[in-house]
This record gives C-alpha cells, structure tokens and sequence, in this order.
C-alpha cells in the first residue's frame, strides 16, 4: 500500500458517518434529545479513539495512517460531543458549565484544545518519531 491509500480514512469516516447517524436517529425517541445525543457522542467519541491509543501503544515506530484516522475520527466525534455539551446542554453559558462541573471543565477544555493540536500535527508531520502526542502520552 502507498501512502495515498484512502482505505483507513474512508473506513474510519465510515464508522463515524454510522455512528452520527444512530445517535441521530435513536435520540429522537429520547425525553431530552440534547442530553442524550451529548452522551452519545462522548461514547462514540471513545469507541472511535480506543483503535487509536491501541495502535499507538502496540506499534514499534512512528503512528501510521491507521492510528491518524482513528486518531482524527475520535476528535470529530469529541467535537461534536462538545458543541452538544456547551451549546445545546448549557446554551454556551461557561459560567453555568464551570458551576456544575468544576474543574473538571477546565480539564475538559484541556483536552480539547490538546487533541486538536495532536491531530494537527500528526497531518503536519506524520511521520515524525518523536512526534507531538500529547494527549496519547498522557493516555499511555
């Protein structure tokens, strides 16, 4: 395979689209369909990113094409979890959030802006050994 073969991203964008879509679908039987569809997304976000910690952990060398898609799907899923968390559960009242949560908002946004960073560079310079991985490291 070269490196232009699309199949690990076209397969993890497929489970994505699957998995968007099931939560789309299956929420709207829910009492609260922002709740719901927040929690979901945060499980989708976690099935889609364990390929990727998984591959990190066993792979000798650096992260490959596998382990970027997983990798990028996971933050999308986590994106989406996100948005439905501060804007539809909370109505993008930050105040509210760091209320109910504490800390732990804090280290939510973390998170987030370190994973987006992760991915960021693992397309800017995927091949790097050393590599950025932040999140991954702290994971592992």
């Amino acid at each position: 395979m070269n490196r232009t073969d699309p199949l690990a991203s076209g397969v993890a964008l497929l489970l994505l689209g699957i998995g968007i879509g099931g939560i789309t679908f299956m929420s709207l039987s829910e009492s609260d369909v922002g709740y719901a569809r927040t929690q979901w997304t945060a499980l989708l976000a976690m099935v889609l990113a364990t390929p990727a910690i998984a591959l990190y952990i066993l792979e000798i060398g650096p992260p490959g094409r596998w382990w970027r898609a997983f990798w990028t799907v996971g933050l999308a899923a986590y994106l989406v979890h996100f948005w439905w968390a501060v804007f539809r559960s909370y109505y993008g009242d930050f105040d509210a959030i760091v209320a109910r949560q504490g800390w732990v908002a804090y280290t939510n946004l973390a998170v987030t802006i370190l994973w987006l960073a992760d991915v960021i560079l693992a397309w800017l310079a995927p091949a790097s050994p050393a590599g950025f991985r932040v999140v991954l490291r702290f994971i592992a």
